[in-house]
């Protein structure tokens, strides 16, 4: 406890050398007003499960490590013995103030094989069905911290609002959490999940039926969402209340037929919510055909009456390189026209603010190129097919300072490599014309140039120098490109 919330005893220790009765009464009743808010502030948010390990009594939890200067005790630590319920009653007061909790353990708590309890489990002797933290709303947990799925009634109180389960390297079935959570949390309104969950068909199931969920941020590895609406006891209707929706998926290499904007569609066709206001749509490493991305981007136009924010990325992950055993399942080798998808990304309207399709095989020309810049002027991340190696265009320097000056907005920009005509000495830039002098005011922060030969660098110097004089502010990065791996 804080030394500043023991004025009481403070006080107390005045008393004693003091003769009026009354004031000393008045004093301590004030104490006591200030005692129980101050209280439940300093106890609202414990993000460091040894403030709470610290309430429990010597010789239930051993540390392997000595007291430090400053008194407080770190280190690994162990359950020596289960406490009584006497024991359990100063826990208990702080435990009831506790609003937003982390629970992770993960990396100090040590289960001795001799009395082979977790502190979970000594709370669950205790507390039986009953929540240790009755008035939690937020909770962040480390899944591989509640090792018995019946001890998840210890953390999860029914007025739980906010579950988050961030990543750790071992996947966990969400079909086995889950359940749990929602017996004891209907209320639930944010769920964020990270791939320390696997979420499977019949997780998907019990997600999309929770009554008030508004805000899913659900971050994926090999899940297949291309079946869901075939899923049996699916009740509708389903995600009523969803207002935010950010879904990040990726593939682990391997071989098979993969499409993350297939799959994706069939998920947002689950959603019945008609309020979805923000939607982010995330895939790594696998790259749509066609087909596959017009009919996304017609399924989150479901949303446009009411959708504020909105953004769509598909990109190569920087956690990994494209290399022969690389994501080619799903993907699509063969250049999508600009002009094919436009009509269906039209449908979204000015609530677009990223529009990444950087590993995207691109046609790109210039009238359809320019026919985007001028609906979406408003974008401020446009990043088109730079690092997708089948990509292909048509542009030349000259049309770089278009970009400047109608994208006044963007603060990030991804092109392919810009080469000029043939016959055109690409080592000066007399040849680009005069439209360079006099620099377009802008935002840009970020041009990643796509190099897929390195052998031509000298041929895009030309454009290179364009973009320096059009963006004098923004770094320029060149992304050498691997050979996607055929079939």
């Amino acid at each position: 406890m804080h030394a500043a919330l023991r004025i009481d005893e403070i006080l107390a220790d005045i008393a004693y050398h003091q003769n009026d009765p009354k004031g000393l009464t008045a004093m301590a009743l004030a104490c006591k007003a200030f005692y129980n808010p101050a209280m439940g502030e300093l106890w609202r948010t414990v993000d460091d499960i040894h403030r709470l390990i610290l309430l429990l009594p010597t010789g239930i939890i051993h540390f392997g490590q000595d007291v430090d200067s400053e008194g407080v005790k770190s280190g690994d630590w162990s359950v020596l013995r289960t406490a009584t319920a006497e024991e359990w009653n100063h826990f208990d007061q702080h435990a009831r103030r506790v609003r937003e909790l982390c629970w992770d353990t993960s990396n100090v708590e040590m289960v001795d094989p001799d009395v082979n309890l977790s502190l979970l489990d000594i709370m669950k002797v205790y507390y039986g069905q009953r929540s240790a933290f009755p008035r939690l709303q937020a909770l962040t947990v480390n899944a591989y911290c509640v090792a018995k799925i019946a001890n998840w009634t210890v953390l999860a109180s029914p007025g739980l609002r906010k579950l988050a389960a961030p990543f750790v390297h071992l996947p966990m079935n969400g079909a086995v959490i889950l359940p749990q959570i929602c017996l004891t949390a209907q209320s639930i309104c944010t769920l964020r999940l990270k791939p320390s969950i696997t979420v499977n068909q019949e997780a998907i199931r019990i997600i999309a039926q929770m009554p008030r969920l508004r805000q899913l941020h659900l971050t994926a590895i090999d899940t297949i969402f291309s079946s869901v609406g075939r899923l049996q006891g699916l009740r509708y209707p389903t995600f009523p209340a969803l207002q935010e929706l950010q879904l990040s998926v990726m593939y682990s290499y391997g071989g098979g037929d993969v499409d993350l904007c297939r799959d994706t569609t069939s998920f947002l066709r689950l959603i019945s919510s008609r309020s979805v206001n923000t939607l982010q749509i995330c895939h790594a490493d696998v790259a749509p055909t066609q087909d596959s991305l017009c009919a996304m981007l017609k399924a989150m136009a479901q949303f446009s009456d009411t959708l504020t924010t909105c953004s769509v990325e598909i990109a190569k992950s920087e956690l990994r390189m494209v290399t022969p055993q690389g994501p080619r399942h799903g993907s699509s080798n063969s250049a999508i026209p600009l002009s094919a998808f436009f009509p269906s990304l039209l449908l979204l309207g000015k609530a677009l603010t990223c529009l990444n399709l950087s590993y995207v095989p691109l046609d790109i020309n210039r009238h359809s190129l320019y026919e985007l810049l001028h609906a979406y002027s408003a974008v401020t991340t446009l990043r088109l097919g730079e690092t997708h190696p089948n990509t292909s265009t048509s542009l030349s320097p000259d049309d770089i300072p278009v970009f400047a000056a109608r994208c006044r907005r963007l603060e990030r920009l991804g092109i392919p490599a810009i080469y000029p005509p043939e016959g055109t000495n690409s080592n000066t830039v007399d040849s680009v014309g005069p439209s360079t002098s006099a620099p377009s005011t802008h935002l840009l922060q970020k041009l990643i140039v796509g190099l897929q030969n390195p052998g031509r660098l000298c041929e895009v110097h030309a454009a290179l120098v364009v973009a320096q004089l059009c963006f004098p502010q923004a770094e320029i990065r060149l992304s050498l490109l691997l050979p996607v791996p055929q079939a």
